[in-house]
């Protein structure tokens, strides 16, 4: 059964998530050719992370953020 979050905890997430830009693997594969500077926040799983990453990247897990 998933957890039902608070209204508050909604609205926190919800105004976090409106500043974040989720990107497609062919736009960060894109982005790195063409030397963009950004910071990019892997958040799968730790078995996924350990699996292989973008070495720029920085793992924090979703249940973390």
């Amino acid at each position: 059964m998933a957890k039902q979050h608070g209204p508050g905890f909604l609205k926190i997430s919800g105004a976090a998530r409106a500043k974040v830009d989720e990107v497609s693997v062919e736009q960060v594969r894109q982005r790195l050719e063409r030397g963009d500077r950004f910071v990019l926040i892997d958040v799968r799983e730790d078995s996924e992370w350990s699996m292989g990453h973008i070495p720029q990247a920085i793992h924090i897990g979703r249940g973390v953020i």
